[in-house]
């Protein structure tokens, strides 16, 4: 299957009022740009499962989501 880039957030959010989640590499600092691009649902694994400290890692992620 062909690399969906974020660049189709807002097409797909512009054309559903299905639910739809976007995953596969992201990173915190990505979240405002998703957010900005119509993302309201975020799968986040690997960022969250390295981590060395995964309860202090969720609350930033949980933070950085909440922000508006």
């Amino acid at each position: 299957a062909a690399f969906i880039g974020p660049e189709v957030i807002p097409a797909y959010s512009s054309r559903s009022d299905l639910p739809f989640t976007v995953m596969g590499g992201i990173k915190l600092d990505h979240v405002l740009s998703l957010k900005g691009l119509g993302a309201k649902r975020l799968a986040v694994v690997t960022a969250l499962t390295t981590a060395e400290d995964i309860a202090g890692e969720t609350r930033r992620w949980i933070k950085a989501i909440s922000q508006d």
